[in-house]
């Protein structure tokens, strides 16, 4: 997640709207692939720390977790292609094209986006429910990371509207109501821009919280035996 966030950040200022400066369509593309391609990588990471966490013991890291993760952002990076492949540069802003061939590029990168900002922690969340419900397990693990898809949900909600409207399938009666959309457009790119901020403290409470677990579990021998070091240290 620190690596997403890091990636995230990177490329805000190349492709933020106040932002002047001539960019090649190339770096445009660049920008939007990792843009969303982090931010895919990051909710992934998430929901199989999730569904493997109740499997795993605490701190607890295999070969097989650290292939899965390369696996996931090789997967993140897939799935940020469309949007990669649909941006552009205009008039020394990155853009994305709103040509019809391309069009599916677009409609492709609204499904993903609301799949994985949207149905993913929604699924994790039903999945939960439901064994605890059957008693058969206690389900994906829920924690302070999954804090993360509140800046990212509206994101993929009003993607999803905006693209409604846009195809005339959700008619909006007056300007007033355009207007609203695109100002919560708005404010839904910013809140999800924020989750750079966010992102390293939630992990970094996470791995405080995971120690201080692991720590606890530990039979009052070994424990003894850490204090003893630390203040043969100190």
């Amino acid at each position: 997640m620190a690596v997403g966030s890091a990636l995230f950040s990177i490329v805000v200022p190349i492709l933020a709207r106040g932002h002047s400066s001539a960019h090649s369509t190339a770096l445009c593309s660049l920008g939007y692939g990792t843009w969303y391609g982090s931010a895919f990588a990051q909710a992934l990471l998430i929901a199989c720390h999730a569904c493997l966490a109740p499997k795993q013991g605490a701190g607890q890291v295999s070969g097989h977790t650290l292939w899965l993760t390369v696996g996931l952002w090789g997967m993140a990076a897939l799935l940020g292609l469309p949007i990669a492949l649909d941006s552009n540069s205009s008039q020394g802003r990155c853009t994305v094209t709103s040509s019809w061939d391309l069009e599916p590029l677009h409609h492709t990168h609204i499904v993903v986006c609301f799949a994985v900002f949207v149905l993913l922690p929604l699924g994790l969340l039903g999945a939960k429910g439901l064994m605890t419900a059957l008693g058969r397990g206690p389900g994906p693990s829920v924690g302070i990371l999954w804090i993360w898809f509140i800046f990212w949900w509206p994101h993929g909600v009003l993607l999803v509207v905006d693209s409604l409207v846009r195809a005339r399938v959700l008619l909006l009666q007056t300007c007033l109501a355009q207007q609203a959309l695109d100002v919560l457009l708005h404010l839904a790119e910013a809140l999800a821009i924020l989750h750079c901020v966010a992102g390293p403290l939630l992990l970094a409470l996470f791995c405080h919280r995971a120690t201080r677990t692991s720590f606890s579990s530990q039979p009052l021998p070994a424990r003894w035996s850490h204090q003893d070091t630390l203040g043969g240290k100190s």
